[in-house]
């Protein structure tokens, strides 16, 4: 059994040695590079992304804590829309890219509609006979 194995990894070692000396005689070049990770580009936009982005995602959690679901959505929306990691999980998911233009429009867009799904507050008037109650 032995000798079974030692010949089939020498009949290997020889048919590995004969095909690197055929790619060799052909000249086939072997590319192998080492992928270097791109410098990241902070820019202003991707920072007004980040701040914007953080700033509709607790919007959007506070709202939901007062119980208007729709217009926490919309602004869960915007955020996700906005801050770049998840909107190029979603872009990829949905086979889209969107111009900066566009991301624009549609943050505006979802933002009109949450000033719309809110309610309007009524002021309350605290007069001094109700503080000494």
């Amino acid at each position: 059994m032995y000798l079974l194995c030692n010949k089939q990894n020498r009949i290997l070692s020889i048919y590995i040695k004969t095909n690197f000396d055929i790619l060799n005689e052909k000249k086939i070049s072997w590319n192998i590079e080492m992928k270097q990770k791109e410098p990241i580009k902070i820019t202003l936009g991707l920072i007004l992304r980040w701040i914007l982005g953080t700033f509709f995602l607790l919007v959007g959690f506070g709202t939901a804590l007062g119980n208007e679901y729709f217009a926490a959505m919309l602004m869960i929306l915007g955020a996700f829309v906005l801050i770049p990691p998840i909107s190029q999980i979603v872009e990829s998911k949905l086979n889209i890219s969107l111009s900066g233009t566009l991301r624009l429009v549609i943050v505006i867009l979802l933002f009109v509609g949450f000033a719309f799904a809110t309610p309007p507050t009524t002021p309350s008037k605290i007069t001094d006979s109700d503080i000494h109650k």
